[in-house]
């Protein structure tokens, strides 16, 4: 009788504690109002982003607020030449040539296809955004770096010359993926920080799976709003903000499924400058089933 007492008293317990977890979830609920996250993953909705170089809400300090483009369109196409003139009848054919050759305020719209990536060295202005962006309907994969990259990155916002700074980018609609280390990548220096972009709802994924490399990285670079982006099964992280960069937005992501964090932050104080991401806004992202090789 003992034994058979004993088995049925564990059988119960094993209720107890699920029984008074939910008791204690309840009260906590109804103490401090309803979880900011409810439902399952599936009921959840990214937040409306707003619509390409509308002004969005900002953090105080110094965020990217673009205005309409007053340049012209160009045309990116799989079956374009380099040698046309970008029209929408006469399309280029490489987003290298495309980034080299646009002027402040321009837009480069890219049609359906798979394509090599890009080293973006030039800026855009404060009155004269920059867009590479998919064009309607469009859909567009970047799947390997392009032929002036220095990183193995799929797509490169750097530049060694002048102040060391590329500014004033607009990214949207994009599928990066399979780079060998990052598939969005975008630095300034220690000394001039790169400023002023807004990447916005792209498909990141795949990268940097042999190296551990990210799908979104910022290195030394002020000015940024991520958001509405989907960046998963890479590497390392889905979105890593390092380098003392300030002045960010991170909202309404989807990060899952990456090797160490959805979203990583980290001021390297080792790396130069004060070691300090300041002047943040993190909100409305949904981040689960990552840290498979440490992390969270």
């Amino acid at each position: 009788m003992p034994t058979l007492i004993k088995e049925a008293w564990q059988q119960s317990f094993k209720w107890v504690l699920p029984a008074l977890s939910l008791l204690i979830l309840v009260a906590c609920n109804t103490a401090t109002g309803p979880s900011p996250v409810e439902g399952s993953l599936a009921d959840m909705t990214i937040p409306p982003q707003t619509g390409r170089n509308e002004i969005p809400a900002a953090p105080a300090g110094d965020p990217p607020t673009p205005v309409p483009n007053p340049g012209q369109v160009f045309y990116v196409a799989p079956n374009g030449s380099d040698s046309s003139d970008g029209s929408i009848g006469t399309p280029w054919l490489t987003i290298q040539h495309a980034v080299d050759s646009v002027a402040p305020g321009d837009t480069i719209l890219l049609r359906s296809g798979t394509y090599a990536g890009a080293r973006i060295e030039q800026s855009g202005s404060a009155v004269a955004w920059i867009t590479l962006s998919a064009a309607p309907n469009a859909a567009v994969l970047i799947n390997t770096p392009g032929p002036n990259n220095r990183h193995e990155s799929n797509l490169e916002f750097e530049t060694w010359e002048g102040t060391e700074t590329v500014a004033y980018w607009l990214v949207d609609g994009l599928e990066v993926a399979n780079a060998p280390n990052w598939g969005i990548d975008l630095r300034g220096s220690e000394g001039n920080h790169s400023h002023h972009f807004i990447i916005r709802n792209n498909q990141v994924h795949d990268n940097g799976l042999s190296s551990g490399k990210s799908g979104i990285f910022t290195g030394f670079v002020d000015s940024i709003i991520v958001e509405g982006n989907e960046s998963y099964a890479n590497g390392e992280h889905g979105l890593y903000l390092s380098n003392s960069g300030d002045h960010f937005q991170a909202r309404g992501n989807l990060l899952h499924h990456n090797k160490n964090c959805g979203l990583h932050l980290n001021g390297d104080l080792d790396s130069g400058a004060d070691g300090i991401i300041s002047d943040g806004l993190i909100e409305n992202n949904i981040i689960y089933e990552n840290g498979d090789g440490g992390c969270s």
